[in-house]
């Protein structure tokens, strides 16, 4: 696949999981639902041969490409596409790191509006996922279950009567679903309060992870997630993390207001410093710059600064990322040095506002 091919289908799509809009309660960016599945009588992924792994893959592939739900984007076999075409789909949440590494055997469908990714060959031999703006489990549920079933019938996949739907990962084991939804989550980032948070959802089976793991949380951009299925339908995990979900956004608009009355003068010190470090800085690494953006996006929302738009704060978010910021998605850009580039990518589309 032409890398400029990639580029074109990427390129007037936003991305569907960084959209700071006016809500969902201003906290939620986006939700996403993962259904996995095994055909019967054939091993996990892992266990099978490099020959039945590329005899799968394409046999899984011809289904992924005829699939009416998800037409319209990218497509092909992961050894088909180069390291930095795998990293753009990679910052786009369209195919996972792991997913990405390994172009052995392996197979993806994207649809147009980017909202239905289809894999062959993950941890599982197929998955879908849906992700949506706002706070959307149940819609984004219907969109990957409809897609599954343009992929195979029920009865080709491995099912027990004690267990459900047999997946590698024990967490996925029943269902198969595996759902979580993106947040926005400065206020308890700035007053440290993550960790309880992140205790509190332990103890009612859920998890909060950071999107950037490998940058200590930077963006404060979280995923809350649930810890199992089996044993539930998918209309109790996901209504299960939709309470729990908005559990977390009351706590984050609280810890927003506490901010805002008690410790007004840090918090527009901190939307202003970091203001300045985005905006005139000559160097910035990936995580300055994604905590540079999270206090703009705060400051838009209250209207400390005439920053840019949400919309275009969101765009940021992602042309920063290496990938992007290297390559570009709209075309071959020079090979700076990645630091300095992103620094000069900010400046630019900061250019319009005041400072």
């Amino acid at each position: 696949m032409a890398r400029a091919h990639i580029h074109e289908q990427l390129r007037p799509v936003p991305p569907v999981w960084a959209p700071f809009a006016a809500d969902w309660r201003q906290v939620v960016l986006a939700s996403r639902v993962r259904l996995a599945r095994n055909l019967s009588g054939r091993p996990f992924v892992l266990n099978l041969s490099v020959s039945d792994r590329k005899q799968l893959a394409a046999q899984l592939g011809e289904r992924l490409s005829a699939c009416a739900a998800l037409r319209g984007g990218p497509r092909g076999t992961v050894g088909g596409l180069r390291q930095d075409e795998r990293r753009l789909l990679v910052e786009r949440r369209l195919l996972s790191p792991d997913f990405s590494a390994c172009g052995l055997g392996r197979a993806f469908a994207i649809a147009a509006g980017h909202h239905l990714v289809g894999t062959a060959n993950d941890q599982d031999h197929l998955r879908v996922q849906a992700i949506l703006p706002g706070l959307a489990l149940e819609r984004a549920w219907t969109l990957a279950r409809a897609a599954l079933a343009q992929l195979g019938e029920d009865d080709e996949f491995a099912f027990s009567p004690r267990w459900g739907y047999l997946t590698l990962s024990p967490r996925n084991l029943g269902t198969g679903l595996r759902a979580a939804v993106v947040v926005h989550l400065p206020g308890l980032a700035w007053l440290d309060r993550i960790a309880p948070v992140r205790r509190g959802l332990a103890a009612l089976g859920a998890g909060l992870v950071a999107m950037a793991r490998d940058l200590d949380g930077a963006g404060d951009l979280f995923a809350i997630t649930h810890d199992a299925s089996l044993g539930l339908s998918e209309e109790a995990i996901l209504s299960g993390l939709e309470d729990l979900v908005q559990v977390v956004v009351r706590q984050e608009q609280q810890a927003r207001l506490t901010l805002a009355r008690r410790e007004r003068l840090r918090l527009y010190d901190h939307i202003g410093r970091s203001y300045g470090i985005v905006r005139f800085s000559r160097q910035l690494t990936l995580a300055e710059a994604l905590d540079g953006l999270s206090a703009l996006v705060v400051g838009a929302r209250l209207g400390i600064l005439p920053t840019p738009g949400l919309d275009d704060l969101s765009r940021m978010v992602l042309e920063v990322q290496p990938a992007h910021l290297l390559l570009g998605v709209a075309g071959d850009g020079p090979r700076a040095q990645e630091n300095t580039l992103r620094a000069d990518r900010l400046r630019e589309l900061l250019r319009g506002s005041p400072g």
